[in-house]
């Protein structure tokens, strides 16, 4: 049974176009993906180095965490869309309370940080994430 796995599984490695080729094994002539068939998404994550924070060093740390999250929700944003929900109540018709939820709810994989900097307790992100056209489209199609 796991002679028939890793068989299927370098047949499935063989025959799909972009893959990289084991360690152990010489290195093959490698298949490069076409560049123009990859979408580069790009944002940039802002985080807040917290007032109660015990050292600089906390707070630089906790700030770059914000940081990295607000990044990945972009992401998320830009792939999947947001869900939004408002609420407002009324009476004697003037507005009494207005109310608006947002909710991302994403898988994000091999984003990479690309630039960071940390300067008066705002930390900033720029992250990346390559995708090829087709799985984008995919994305794009599954969620409309």
């Amino acid at each position: 049974m796991k002679k028939q796995f890793l068989f299927l599984l370098a047949v499935f490695i063989f025959f799909s176009g972009c893959a990289q080729p084991f360690a152990s094994q010489q290195p093959a002539k490698r298949v490069s993906c076409p560049k123009n068939d990859i979408v580069v998404l790009s944002v940039i994550g802002e985080g807040v180095a917290p007032q109660n924070a015990i050292s600089p060093t906390q707070a630089m740390v906790l700030a770059k965490r914000a940081a990295v999250a607000d990044a990945y929700r972009q992401l998320g944003e830009k792939l999947y869309g947001i869900k939004l929900s408002a609420k407002e109540s009324v009476k004697d018709a003037v507005l009494k309370d207005s109310r608006i939820v947002t909710q991302v709810s994403a898988i994000i994989k091999n984003a990479n940080i690309i630039n960071n900097s940390y300067k008066q307790d705002l930390y900033r992100v720029m992250m990346e994430l390559k995708i090829s056209k087709n799985l984008l489209r995919e994305y794009l199609y599954y969620n409309n």
